[in-house]
């Protein structure tokens, strides 16, 4: 099935269209390892940096409201308690409502709490992007590494390209250049699988393979984008739909602080008249 490697002193002439597949073949295998790599690339580098930017540029106002919203929620839900503790004719017991509260809004709390941290970690995140230089070369060295290593791309892979393999996904995932550099050294010093057919026929056949492959992974790719939360990077780097965005989140601050000063009021009332609270603002 493959091709004897050529004795130094019979050179081997290969048939015209034999040279222009192989020549085919390997633009292909190219051209598909760079979709592969854009595959990564979207799992590993833009969805978290997409998200990071989403909670830089709009996460804070968002998390703001949900604060709110969980403090107008227990304002009027304590409302509530104090008032059944009137209408049967007793003394509301703060203390027992609080920690009655707090257990009621403990996943509210949790909520607020997450989305606090994940404003702070976006930052952090994007503080520590890579500089332009390096990241030209982390994508370089990823793509050599995919074209090499890529257990779709390299079926039959000798054990010691699926051990590097697994390290490559690890130092990806990390944003390692250190570690991808280290890959891209240990793998020339393993002996390549190299792949060379004896016929037309099958390097025809490795051709509608490779195509094959590539437009399955090019339509990976598209619909990818289609979904969230890769749908939103184009919007994110319109500056008109993010201030919308924080023109409605500010609107929305402003109608709970609204609540939140009549729910304070309707609280003072409650407890110093014994009068019924109403439901607040809409």
């Amino acid at each position: 099935m493959r091709y004897a490697a050529p004795v130094a002193d019979a050179p081997l002439t290969l048939h015209p269209d034999v040279v222009r597949l192989m020549a085919e073949n390997v633009a292909l295998r190219d051209e598909l390892a760079r979709a592969y790599a854009q595959i990564e690339r979207l799992g590993h580098v833009v969805k978290p940096h997409v998200l990071a930017l989403y909670q830089v540029k709009l996460g804070a106002w968002e998390a703001k409201v949900l604060a709110l919203e969980c403090e107008v929620g227990r304002m009027r839900r304590k409302a509530q308690l104090i008032q059944a503790d009137r209408n049967m004719g007793n003394p509301p017991d703060l203390a027992a409502i609080d920690a009655r509260l707090d257990a009621e809004f403990l996943e509210w709390k949790a909520r607020v709490a997450d989305a606090v941290a994940r404003v702070e970690a976006a930052q952090k995140y994007l503080r520590a992007v890579m500089s332009e230089e390096d990241a030209v070369e982390f994508r370089r060295l990823f793509h050599e590494l995919v074209r090499a290593l890529h257990p779709d791309m390299n079926p039959e892979q000798p054990e010691e390209h699926r051990v590097l393999w697994h390290r490559v996904m690890e130092a990806y995932a990390n944003r390692d250049l250190d570690e991808l550099r280290t890959l891209s050294v240990l793998l020339n010093g393993v002996k390549p699988s190299v792949e060379t057919f004896d016929s037309i026929e099958l390097l025809e056949r490795e051709r509608v393979r490779l195509k094959s492959g590539l437009a399955e992974v090019v339509e990976r790719i598209e619909k990818t984008n289609a979904e969230l939360p890769f749908s939103l990077q184009q919007k994110l780097e319109d500056d008109t739909w993010v201030e919308a965005r924080r023109v409605d989140a500010e609107r929305r601050i402003a109608e709970l602080t609204a609540q939140r000063a009549f729910l304070e009021q309707e609280l003072q009332l409650l407890m110093v008249f014994g009068h019924g609270a109403g439901s607040g603002p809409n």
